[in-house]
């Protein structure tokens, strides 16, 4: 199948949604597809042809245009929040609506969208309003949309009625997976590590993981965290250094900063707990959270009103509290298999429910029987 991959944000851009491009690009590259990607990514290198877009606007849209009517197309894939195009463009609209004019699939990843005033990314009324009138837009000009979870497709089925036919799930996979030998095994004796994962800014919570290490020094209990991921919000990640500094804790705080996927494995794998504190909660659109599911990690998870059910069974939920945090880290650690069952679980659900050919695949077929299958509500 020809594929054409419209991702403004592809790997290594700084967030998921430009590593799932990259992720996605690999796997129908393997598969065997004809793939081509169209980005604004400077630094992006899919194993693909690529068209590189400098900006979403009059100018560069018929280029764009024009690169894909030079090639026999099946589907278009697009990478979608209301801002990776631009704040105001309506191109993925236009250029969507344009392909399934010439009789082109069309299909939408769409990883963010109709915003509440009072969800996890508040904002006025009338703008909440404004944004998901364009992000139902783009829904209505694809052939499928595709959301990472039921509770996602449920929230935009709410949203936009008209578009419930249409809502597919199609999850996405880890943004870093642990080579296929790999697996974990508890670690020995203290210093107990804990690591943290993804994108650092404040929507991380990571002030809560510190919190964590110093309540441990204060029961004298020796404990380090890695805080792995690009650091997004520097003055975030200042402030946080500065808390471990005021705690008494630098040394036992550490920031990797972006580093390689395999010194990623290898935090993750020396680790005895993984511990995950995103605003969003507990969810299936995070890639990162997602990872740890891969490493087999056990996973430690504060609970927010937005965790999925998908994690049900294969976390254990904490509460805000630095000392609730840390007994139930603990209670992990010192439990007789010091987590192994529950991280094992959560590496089978990972290899079944995620892997990314599977999703690749999902993604492809969809968009060709999206007007016989049955929606999410029945899948």
């Amino acid at each position: 199948m020809n594929v054409a991959l419209v991702a403004p944000r592809f790997s290594p851009s700084y967030d998921g949604v430009g590593d799932h491009a990259a992720w996605v690009a690999d796997a129908l590259v393997r598969a065997g597809h004809g793939v081509v990607v169209v980005t604004e990514a400077p630094g992006a290198r899919p194993p693909c042809e690529v068209v590189r877009v400098a900006r979403w606007d009059a100018r560069d849209i018929p280029r764009v245009v024009a690169a894909m009517r030079r090639r026999p197309l099946d589907l278009a894939l697009f990478e979608y929040t209301p801002f990776n195009f631009g704040g105001r463009t309506l191109a993925p609209h236009a250029l969507a609506a344009g392909l399934r004019l010439r009789g082109i699939r069309v299909a939408t990843f769409m990883h963010e969208g109709f915003y509440r005033p009072r969800g996890t990314n508040p904002m006025p009324p009338l703008r909440a309003a404004l944004l998901g009138m364009r992000d139902a837009a783009l829904g209505a000009a694809s052939s499928a949309v595709f959301a990472a979870s039921r509770e996602r497709a449920e929230a935009i089925a709410a949203a936009a009625p008209f578009l419930r036919s249409r809502v597919h799930v199609v999850p996405i996979g880890a943004n870093v997976e642990p080579p296929p030998a790999a697996r974990w095994t508890a670690p020995a004796s203290p210093p107990y590590r804990l690591v943290t994962f993804g994108v650092v800014a404040s929507r991380r919570r990571i002030h809560l993981a510190i919190g964590m290490i110093a309540a441990g020094r204060r029961r004298g209990i020796a404990l380090e965290l890695a805080v792995v991921g690009r650091v997004f919000d520097e003055a975030y990640a200042a402030r946080c250094a500065s808390l471990a500094r005021e705690l008494g804790i630098a040394d036992r705080v550490r920031f990797t900063r972006e580093i390689e996927p395999a010194a990623v494995s290898r935090y993750f794998l020396d680790a005895h707990v993984a511990v995950h504190a995103l605003v969003e909660g507990a969810t299936c659109s995070s890639g990162s959270l997602l990872a740890v599911l891969a490493h087999g990690v056990p996973l430690l998870a504060v609970r927010t009103p937005r965790d999925e059910r998908a994690f049900d069974d294969i976390a254990s939920f904490t509460s805000e509290d630095p000392d609730a945090m840390l007994d139930d880290a603990l209670a992990l650690i010192r439990s007789r298999d010091a987590g192994a069952a529950l991280g094992r679980r959560a590496r089978e659900r990972y290899e079944r429910d995620f892997a990314w050919e599977r999703i690749a695949e999902r993604a492809l077929t969809i968009p060709f029987g999206a007007a016989r299958e049955a929606s999410y509500a029945r899948v």
